[in-house]
């Protein structure tokens, strides 16, 4: 994040399946402890760097649907 802040990163570019970086960020499939700590990353400096946590792909989901039911508890 840090970087992505003194490069002028724009976190809410999308890809061409509309997923932005805080999407893949919540449909990572690997080591659960990771993932969960790069989500807790993004909620943290949403506002500060602008980043929508909202955005949809183009299956119409947000990276909160992706996420386990149990983190949205």
């Amino acid at each position: 994040m840090e970087h992505g802040k003194e490069n002028n990163l724009d976190f809410n570019m999308q890809d061409h399946k509309g997923r932005s970086a805080f999407i893949h960020a919540c449909q990572e499939t690997g080591d659960l402890e990771t993932r969960k700590e790069t989500v807790e990353i993004f909620l943290q400096n949403a506002q500060e760097l602008e980043i929508n946590l909202h955005l949809e792909d183009d299956y119409g989901q947000s990276g909160f649907q992706y996420l386990p039911q149990e983190w949205k508890d």
